[in-house]
């Protein structure tokens, strides 16, 4: 039986969205959504790009690879001026680390600051090894999420690690 990378992480984290069909670009595609405080650089053109069906604020893309699978989420938020933007990182970061690994997966990586949160994690889903990198971006009205996850690796391959270090605010 052969076990994709979709099939893996799909019923886990990822939803359905709405997207345009994407044109057959063979260049980086910058994912810079409307009232979004960064900007994140795919390696090709996401299959999807759009708003999530079931959260109209978030705007995500999509890209699957033979072994790596992307996402970009950007969500609009409304922060009061005292908040604890580390807790809030924190508790994003926990929570996305909960969804798709949970207590199985092992740690190899976790930073965090008022402005950006990472980890790097290996879990085994449905007897594969994945690596699973994210990193969270906070700015004052936004906050962007970046997925990595690469199939049979002991590292983040070069596409996730220059994906997940591309972000930038503007």
């Amino acid at each position: 039986m052969s076990i994709t990378l979709t099939s893996l992480v799909s019923p886990l984290l990822f939803s359905i969205l709405d997207y345009s069909e994407p044109m057959n670009f063979a260049s980086i595609f910058i994912f810079e959504p409307p009232k979004c405080e960064h900007q994140v650089v795919f390696p090709h053109y996401p299959q999807k790009v759009g708003v999530l069906k079931y959260d109209e604020s978030v705007y995500s893309a999509q890209l699957h690879m033979e072994n790596s699978f992307l996402r970009a989420d950007c969500s609009v938020i409304s922060l009061p001026e005292d908040a604890d933007r580390n807790a809030l990182l924190k508790a994003m970061l926990t929570n996305q680390i909960t969804q798709i690994g949970g207590e199985r997966m092992m740690i190899l990586e976790y930073e965090i600051n008022d402005v950006e949160a990472r980890y790097t994690g290996q879990v085994v889903l449905e007897s594969t090894s994945v690596m699973v990198s994210g990193a969270f971006y906070l700015g004052e009205s936004s906050v962007m999420m970046l997925t990595a996850i690469d199939k049979h690796s002991a590292q983040s391959s070069p596409e996730s690690s220059r994906f997940l270090a591309s972000a930038t605010h503007f």
